[in-house]
């Protein structure tokens, strides 16, 4: 358990103008930190060619194996379990990236720590990492720039249309509702902790909110926002010191009991004792 009161964050490495970077994942080289646990400033693709490992996002463990698409979401706790001869490429870019145009439609960053692939589908993913990394490497000049946006702009409608294959996810604007919502979930999980905010901000009556939620979900939205902020309090718990009122305070709950009420009606244990066990871990 770190003696920090926060995660550390990886930033984000990348020339002057183009907020992406890209290189290759070799057997001697794991980007960054090993086996400490970091959150990320940025957006991650890992893309495995060959090799074997296992890494962590959050409360999950995914395999490492050849032919394997790995995203790694913003804010997410991300560390390498295991690496063995591990070939591939790794590539992070900032959303603001991929600020579109009015008119322009945006792919959604689904997270997900290891999708396997078919061979037809591999090769695909493969030749769009191949040209990345080869126009990442010409000389700047606003073409790069616009090249790299483009071709990561594919890369990642095929990731999204891969892993809604995976997970039989229907492309309706219901479900792009529902994206919508974890996106701001993400930024306002926080400060709200009510649905009513999320209605509104999607221009929503609460009673149809909820039922586009809960039918992509199969939960509630109250119980995704609640699940959130668990999470959030879990990677606390597990990686740093920050004492328990000020974590309280960060995730909205301005009485401490209540947080503690809140943690252990969801797991059955206090925020105290669950930092405990995490570190006995």
């Amino acid at each position: 358990m770190s003696s920090k009161h926060q995660i550390e964050h990886i930033q984000l490495e990348h020339n002057a103008l183009a907020p992406i970077f890209i290189a290759k994942l070799e057997p001697q080289h794991i980007p960054n930190v090993v086996n400490l646990p970091h959150r990320h400033s940025f957006h991650e693709l890992l893309w495995i060619k060959a090799g074997t490992g296992r890494h962590w996002v959050d409360q999950q463990s995914y395999p490492l194996q050849a032919h394997t698409l790995a995203l790694v979401a913003q804010g997410q706790v991300h560390v390498f379990e295991q690496a063995e001869e591990l070939d591939g490429y790794y590539l992070r870019y900032d959303q603001a990236f991929l600020s579109a145009q009015p008119d322009e439609q945006q792919p959604l960053f689904i997270t997900n720590g290891g999708m396997q692939l078919s061979a037809p589908d591999s090769q695909i993913i493969d030749s769009l990492f191949e040209l990345l990394a080869h126009e990442y490497q010409q000389e700047d000049c606003l073409a790069k720039y616009h090249s790299l946006r483009h071709l990561l702009l594919t890369l990642l409608w095929q990731s999204q249309r891969l892993s809604q294959a995976a997970d039989q996810q229907p492309q309706s604007a219901n479900y792009a509702i529902y994206r919508q919502f974890l996106a701001l979930l993400e930024q306002a999980f926080q400060q709200h902790h009510d649905i009513h905010y999320y209605a509104d901000q999607l221009n929503l009556s609460k009673t149809q909110f909820a039922q586009i939620i809960s039918q992509h979900s199969g939960q509630p939205p109250k119980r995704l926002i609640l699940k959130r902020i668990l999470l959030e309090a879990q990677r606390y718990l597990q990686f740093t010191s920050m004492p328990i009122q000020q974590l309280a305070q960060s995730l909205g709950f301005h009485d401490p009991f209540h947080f503690s009420k809140f943690f252990k009606q969801e797991l059955g244990i206090s925020p105290r004792r669950y930092r405990e066990q995490s570190f006995k871990k």
